[in-house]
């Protein structure tokens, strides 16, 4: 594999052209400074082409239209590296029993984001809340949530606490 990140676009066409031609097989990964030159590389022979601009382009509309997301993401891709999913069922007696989904405020509380649920009322299939109707929590359910594996575990004993305050 190569990696061509010199700071000038013809350096990694010039690299790219010299690499390929010692080795048709090579992967190879560029980095461009300018969008136009993205063409020249992959006819060069490069594999992969990095844009940053379209990076950070994408990152600030992430950042923009799903904040909680893109928030959990780099804490946890970028600070802990600590990246897990669990299933947490919910307990008969549970302080999230009649609980909406909407209310529980996973990201705040736990640094944990909710991927879906199974509702036990309809079967095994996980039901992945983007565009889901409100989900009534119940005993029985199981949570698919994504975090830390010290937040997993901490969410995990809150949920096994007896009925406390939380209602509908």
């Amino acid at each position: 594999m190569l990696f061509c990140f010199f700071p000038k676009d013809s350096d990694n066409v010039f690299l790219t052209i010299s690499a390929r031609a010692l080795d048709p097989a090579l992967n190879i990964i560029a980095i461009v400074d300018d969008p136009d030159s993205a063409e020249k590389l992959l006819a060069a022979g490069a594999d992969k082409i990095i844009d940053p601009y379209e990076i950070c382009g994408t990152k600030t509309h992430q950042m923009l239209i799903k904040p909680e997301i893109t928030n959990i993401l780099d804490e946890t891709v970028f600070g802990q590296h600590d990246l897990n999913i669990a299933q947490i069922e919910i307990p008969c007696g549970s302080t999230l029993e009649n609980c909406r989904i909407s209310r529980l405020n996973l990201q705040q509380k736990h640094h944990l984001l909710v991927i879906g649920v199974v509702d036990k009322d309809s079967g095994e299939e996980l039901h992945f809340l983007i565009g889901e109707p409100e989900i009534n929590l119940q005993a029985g359910d199981v949570l698919v949530v994504m975090g830390s594996n010290r937040q997993i575990k901490a969410f995990a004993a809150e949920v096994s606490q007896s009925c406390g305050s939380n209602s509908p």
